[in-house]
């Protein structure tokens, strides 16, 4: 499947994602987190920006604290690593994708998915959210019908886009969400059963080793023979974990 991941000339969309930025719903449990995850994936497949810059520049715009953070990364992460699977399951209960000039819009229903499809968020919540960000926006608001109709149908069918496969058939998540020049490239350097072994890890967020310098400082997470901390996939960014500023721990791979 290809995708293309940053159109940088589309000034129309510019202009409704800037003005959304400025209008993020903070009266809506949940709107503003929600609002920048869509902001960080716009800035991702649209502005050509990295993930990590996206991430840093929306939430300092937003002021979200350290849980709301936590919740951003985690939507736009699992939007990007899904996208294919994403796209494929919207394709299904729309007619045509929406026109470049609603980009920001697409950035919604694609962070919406992910939560429905691979978050442990409830449907009905999604949805609410993600019409009340169409609807808060002038020149999106007339799509807040549609992006109804198609997430409570994407809810209502997501069981079979949910399996990752065996890696053998046109179901594979992992060759859905690899763009087809990568997948083939893989392909034919490693086989076919390989390439599918490396798109399928790429879907999952590995854990994360830290070395602590004394036993006196403490983390969450699973505790090694070796005395280092594993975090498991979700933990936010390094910067807002307790004692980094102070230097307490650093990373280091346990294998």
């Amino acid at each position: 499947m290809e995708y293309p991941f940053c159109q940088k000339n589309m000034v129309a969309d510019r202009a409704a994602h800037i003005v959304m930025a400025k209008r993020p719903g903070k009266n809506q449990a949940g709107m503003a987190a929600r609002s920048a995850a869509s902001e960080v994936v716009w800035r991702v497949l649209i502005d050509g920006s990295y993930l990590d810059d996206a991430f840093v520049k929306t939430v300092a715009d937003y002021k979200l604290d350290h849980r709301d953070r936590g919740l951003v990364r985690a939507i736009s992460a699992t939007t990007l690593r899904r996208l294919g699977q994403i796209r494929n399951g919207l394709a299904r209960h729309m007619k045509k994708p929406l026109a470049p000039k609603f980009a920001h819009a697409s950035c919604i229903l694609y962070t919406a998915s992910a939560q429905i499809l691979f978050m442990d968020v409830p449907d009905h919540a999604v949805i609410d959210l993600a019409v009340a960000q169409l609807r808060a926006q002038r020149k999106l608001h007339h799509l807040s019908g549609m992006a109804n109709a198609v997430l409570r149908k994407v809810a209502a069918s997501k069981q079979p886009l949910t399996s990752d496969g065996d890696g053998d058939g046109d179901g594979d998540a992992g060759r859905q969400n690899t763009p087809k020049w990568l997948w083939q490239l893989w392909a034919k350097d490693y086989g076919k059963e390989t390439a599918a072994k490396i798109a399928n890890a790429h879907l999952r967020e590995a854990p994360l080793d830290i070395t602590l310098k004394s036993a006196d400082h403490k983390l969450d997470g699973l505790e090694l023979p070796t005395g280092s901390v594993r975090l498991d996939a979700g933990f936010g960014r390094l910067e807002d974990l307790a004692g980094f500023e102070q230097g307490d721990w650093w990373v280091q791979d346990f294998a």
